[in-house]
């Protein structure tokens, strides 16, 4: 067990990165839509999509062999010096008007890497995480740590829209990256050296416990992207003008974020649960999600009435989050200690980034080759299912492989 100094350390200090990281991912992201997709042309943007999918895998890949056996400091720190610098170079090149950015190959570079950013930083901060909690700390923990950047996004979304109306916004949001970037290694930095008590040594697992949690996070994958869909064809066929378009996304949009915080507060209670009754408990909270989510979901794809689909939705999508940032990184836990990093790199970026890919070449070749084209949602339900089947699967093995661990 750890002390309350100990915990109140890493509470503090993990709030703090995700907050960073939140702001990052944000910034990447909004940089590589609004300001460079934009400049592209119609061929290097067609370009790009084939090329950043295998870019962001081959990154993978290559952290994961500098982060196996317990070296996440080696992965973390180049990561993170990479991302300052790019960002950097980036804002230095906006400010003095640089036309190297109208190279295609430089643009599809840093768009590259703003996709990277987004995807790289969470893992990185969780995964961190994961190596210094204990299982039963982080059950307490992790849902408050949602709950509370949750409470803070709502002010982050006001400063950040004020910001993107400013004509500097791509400036101020790259300094704002590499600044916070730098900010997450100086927290990291004053962690190395922070007593942060006993760090639990996992158990030695097969490859099929790893393939349990890849499969859980393909069919989390699923379960997120076939709603999504059927969201955004309800939207557009309800709501045809651009201005009833923007309000219903913004009444969507609020109706998440209230429904997130109510979800997340069911997942501080199933957290003191599984802190109570250990890894035994794990799939069965899992379960019980999971059925709120079906539930939720056949509201939101069958209800007749957008007022239903929203909420049916909004409740889905925020189920979705709180049980990614639970019971999904509480699988990690039964893993060795010094792999958890790269199971967590292999799990989240390898096989996380199929999910919607492999989705979408579904739903082409499913309307290509047969009459349920004319019936979208139905097969919409059909992908949901196949996620949602696979995640109770991979919930099944977990608890298989992790109930006979003793809880202490």
């Amino acid at each position: 067990m750890k002390t309350p100094k100990q915990s109140l350390v890493l509470f503090l200090g993990m709030l703090f990165m995700l907050a960073m990281t939140s702001l990052i991912s944000t910034i990447a992201s909004e940089i590589k839509v609004f300001i460079l997709m934009p400049q592209m042309s119609g061929e290097t943007v067609s370009c790009l999509k084939y090329f950043e999918l295998p870019a962001v895998l081959i990154v993978g890949v290559i952290f994961i062999g500098l982060t196996v056996n317990d070296h996440i400091s080696r992965g973390f720190q180049l990561f993170f010096w990479m991302n300052t610098f790019i960002f950097t170079l980036f804002a230095v090149l906006l400010a003095i008007q640089s036309p190297l950015l109208a190279h295609p190959g430089l643009s599809c570079t840093f768009s590259v890497w703003m996709a990277l950013a987004t995807i790289l930083t969470p893992v990185f901060v969780w995964g961190y995480g994961n190596q210094e909690y204990t299982f039963s700390l982080a059950a307490i923990q992790y849902p408050i740590l949602a709950f509370c950047i949750i409470l803070l996004t709502p002010y982050c979304n006001q400063l950040f829209i004020l910001a993107v109306a400013h004509s500097s916004f791509a400036l101020i949001g790259s300094c704002l990256a590499a600044l916070a970037s730098l900010l997450i290694l100086g927290t990291f930095f004053i962690m190395k050296h922070c007593d942060k008590g006993i760090i639990e040594p996992g158990i030695w697992l097969s490859w099929k416990y790893w393939a349990a949690i890849g499969s859980l996070v393909f069919g989390i994958g699923l379960i997120k992207f076939f709603p999504d869909l059927v969201l955004k064809d309800e939207i557009h066929t309800l709501f045809s003008t651009p201005e009833k378009y923007v309000e219903a996304i913004g009444q969507y949009a609020s109706t998440q974020g209230l429904f997130l915080i109510y979800v997340s507060i069911a997942g501080i209670l199933l957290g003191a649960v599984i802190y109570t009754m250990g890894f035994q408990s794990l799939a069965p909270c899992g379960f019980l999600m999971l059925s709120g989510l079906i539930a939720a979901t056949i509201v939101g794809i069958y209800s007749k009435s957008w007022e239903s689909n929203m909420v049916g939705f909004a409740f889905s999508t925020s189920g979705i989050i709180i049980f990614t940032k639970l019971i999904k990184e509480l699988t990690f836990f039964a893993i060795l200690h010094k792999n958890r990093i790269a199971a967590k790199l292999f799990v989240d970026v390898l096989i996380a980034m199929l999910a919607a890919p492999i989705a979408r070449l579904f739903v082409t070749a499913v309307q290509h080759f047969t009459i349920i084209q004319a019936i979208p949602i139905h097969l919409y339900a059909i992908g949901f299912a196949i996620g949602m089947i696979l995640c109770l699967f991979a919930l099944t093995r977990i608890h298989h492989y992790v109930k006979a661990i003793p809880h202490h």
